[in-house]
């Protein structure tokens, strides 16, 4: 029977496997013999050394002898360290130490004689724990199922590939390579990708699975790319949802729908922004074939973005009635459908008149009040418009272009999902109008070549290698993710129809604003409904509200919301999700990061990121004392002094919180633990203890962790506490 380890599975060897087996064991033997013999070499080497240079009745001669043997083992040392850079760490220190002990001790004992004491005895033990360090290195290697193993193997085949490679980079299970492209176009390296995926997978334990390996080109200088390797398979099963990703927060933060091959969350920003990058309104188009999993990366983009405060939702299905959105309509804003496909288009028609509409009185009231585009706080929330099939709908192309244009001016993010977007589904140039695009599993290349840009595809993106068999996989290239991630597929998270429906309702009805430009479709649906308005977003982002009745057809709610107010963060998360979302969070990250890079030290530190605001001269952030109505956030002091560590941790993620980050990274506190004369683990044992007690939620791997900072709880606890 055969067995499985690490999620892949063995059959039990033949004869001949034992037998070739047998052979490579023989072979990897004879690896650990160089570096014995040459430790072996060394006192002969003095001795003869000593025989012809060293004259103690000539002290010039031998003191030329001394300085030229100086400067030859300083030259061998520095070549070990740059030979071995592409190596790893663990192989660049092993190298470079030996040779630097070995070419100290061949000098001294040429002069002193390599058989006197005590040279002999330091030159039996220093070899036994040089070389036994290398035995130890080499039989480890390739040891274990899901880590690099054969790191040294790996970055040789890397090295011996097409084009000129730079130094390979390795994150956890990740390998990435820079690779000039003088020589050739994106293309000629992408000849190679198979080639170089089979000697790699030849040289892993469990193999690489199919399109591990994407080159990209660089998107600022042409010649330069860069190929990625992903050495586990996160795509292999389906990962369980954690639940919403910022109950309460702005659609300005990314939405969170699944995990990428490499581990990675796989995120949308869905408004435009003006800095640091100047990016559009996210237009997404999605295509697929029917079963590749495009309902359920549509309901975990409704649930998250119901759970923003400063947004509105509309969700339009001129084709399947309620089937689709029945687990989630209760969230909401304005669900367009009906039973019967008749009305059903009808109703989806008279919706999409409308949202054009209400991208023009949008734009023009963000003109009037001195926007160019939607931004956070601008005192109207950003509208999200879901629609299912949307090549039905479409009067003509040109109809479908002015759309697009005239929403992404007054902050509408228009979400398009067809089968098929082919050119008699849907027009070439407005299909081109879609800024970003999801292409699930698709039947062949040339149905990929409808959905995903041509950049994507150069690099390696082939959703039609896995057709139907991964409901769930797709790629993303678009606004908000680096054009080098385009070509590494994702997975959507496994959320469940019954996790969706226990969500509780966020159902807000439509702003004025909007409403009003779309006139009677909305009225007569709020009419039967008993929905009413919600005021503009004001006071720099605060939560809208349902307001009371207005001139015209404006029903006023009958009854109160169920749970906590609309938009506001409630006292706990778990009442915004089913189950709890911070377990649920860090059990996805433990499952996806269980497999670290053996040479990454779990308590070292991790690279710094601006993320913390700079001194500004104000004292410490005082933890007892509440935060006043008309008092200014804090700016974090990490000049502290006196009192218990603990405590000033604790501070210190007040004041981040009264400051209004969101998220640090470990790198970030560096100046604050060296304030306090702490290590990297007695830190990361205090971030524990403030994710036990609800404060921080961890995710990433060790050497790429970030903490996420739940603001409410930090500051209701804080107050509590004072």
């Amino acid at each position: 029977m055969g067995k499985r380890r690490g999620g892949r599975s063995t059959a039990a060897p033949s004869p001949a496997a034992m037998q070739q087996h047998g052979g490579s064991l023989g072979a990897r033997a004879l690896e650990h013999l160089p570096v014995w013999a040459a430790a072996a070499a060394l006192p002969p080497a003095a001795w003869g050394l000593g025989e012809l240079f060293v004259d103690p009745t000539n002290v010039m001669s031998t003191g030329l002898y001394g300085a030229g043997a100086l400067a030859v083992g300083g030259a061998l040392t520095g070549v070990a360290w740059h030979a071995a850079r592409a190596r790893g760490q663990m192989v660049r220190v092993l190298a470079t130490a030996g040779t630097s002990a070995a070419a100290v001790w061949e000098l001294v004992a040429s002069l002193a004689g390599p058989f006197q004491a005590p040279y002999w005895q330091i030159w039996a033990g220093g070899s036994i724990a040089v070389c036994g360090s290398w035995s130890i290195k080499r039989a480890l290697r390739g040891q274990g199922s899901d880590t690099l193993g054969d790191e040294e193997g790996i970055l040789t085949a890397i090295t011996a590939g097409r084009g000129r490679w730079g130094r390979p980079v390795v994150e956890g299970s990740t390998v990435r390579v820079p690779v000039h492209m003088s020589e050739g176009t994106p293309a000629v390296v992408q000849a190679g990708r198979e080639d170089l995926e089979a000697r790699i997978s030849a040289r892993l334990p469990g193999g690489l699975h199919p399109g591990a390996i994407t080159v990209t080109r660089d998107p600022q200088v042409a010649h330069l790319g860069e190929v990625t390797i992903a050495t586990v398979d996160h795509l292999r099963t389906s990962t369980p949802w954690p639940g919403t990703s910022r109950p309460g927060g702005s659609i300005a933060d990314p939405i969170v729908v699944g995990v990428y091959a490499d581990g990675r969350p796989m995120q949308l920003l869905l408004p435009g922004a003006e800095s640091p990058e100047p990016r559009p309104v996210l237009h997404l188009l999605t295509g697929g074939a029917s079963g590749s999993g495009k309902s359920v990366f549509g309901r975990l983009i409704t649930a998250e973005v119901s759970d923003r405060h400063d947004v509105e939702l509309i969700v339009i299905d001129p084709t399947k009635g309620i089937q689709t959105i029945a687990p989630i309509e209760h969230r909401i804003d304005w669900p367009v459908w009906d039973a019967d496909p008749t009305k059903a288009k009808a109703k989806s028609k008279d919706a999409l008149a409308g949202i054009y509409r209400a991208g023009l009185a949008k734009a023009n009231w963000l003109g009037e009040h001195g926007y160019d585009q939607w931004l956070p706080g601008c005192g109207l929330p950003f509208t999200v418009v879901q629609i299912e099939e949307l090549a039905t709908l479409a009067s003509s192309a040109q109809a479908l272009k002015d759309l697009l244009a005239t929403c992404r001016s007054g902050g509408i993010g228009i979400l398009g999902s067809l089968q098929r977007p082919t050119w008699d589904n849907i027009d070439t140039s407005a299909r081109n109008n879609f800024g970003g695009a999801a292409c699930f599993g698709t039947r062949d290349e040339a149905e990929t070549g409808h959905v995903l840009p041509d950049e994507a595809i150069d690099a390696g993106a082939a959703p039609h290698q896995w057709g139907l068999t991964m409901p769930g996989a797709f790629y993303y290239a678009g606004p908000g993710v680096e054009q080098g991630r385009w070509a590494i597929p994702a997975r959507t998270f496994d959320a469940q129809r019954e996790q969706l429906a226990a969500l509780p309702p966020t159902r807000r009805g439509l702003c004025s604003v909007t409403a009003e430009a779309i006139g009677a479709p909305y009225a007569a649906w709020a009419a039967q409904h008993g929905v009413g308005l919600r005021e503009s977003v004001t006071g720099g982002g605060q939560p809208p509200s349902v307001i009371g009745p207005r001139p015209g057809n404006w029903p006023t709610r009958t009854t109160p919301p169920a749970g906590p107010p609309v938009g506001d963060v409630p006292a706990t998360r778990s009442d915004l999700t089913t189950g709890n979302y911070e377990e649920g969070l860090a059990a996805m990250w433990e499952q996806l990061t269980s497999d670290i890079d053996a040479d990454v030290d779990p308590d070292g530190p991790d690279p710094v990121v601006d993320m913390i605001p700079p001194e500004t001269g104000e004292s410490a952030p005082d933890i007892d004392a509440p935060l006043g109505a008309d008092e200014d956030p804090p700016t974090p002091d990490l000049r502290l002094a006196g009192g218990n560590g603990a405590a000033r941790v604790r501070g210190h993620i007040v004041g981040l919180a009264r400051a209004g980050a969101v998220e640090f990274a470990p790198g970030d506190l560096a100046d604050l633990l060296t304030a306090l004369g702490r290590s990297a683990s007695w830190l990361s044992k205090q971030l524990n203890v403030l994710i036990e007690r609800g404060w921080l939620t961890a995710v990433g791997n060790t050497r790429n962790r970030v903490y996420l900072i739940h603001t409410h709880e930090v500051l209701s606890d804080d107050t509590d506490e004072s």
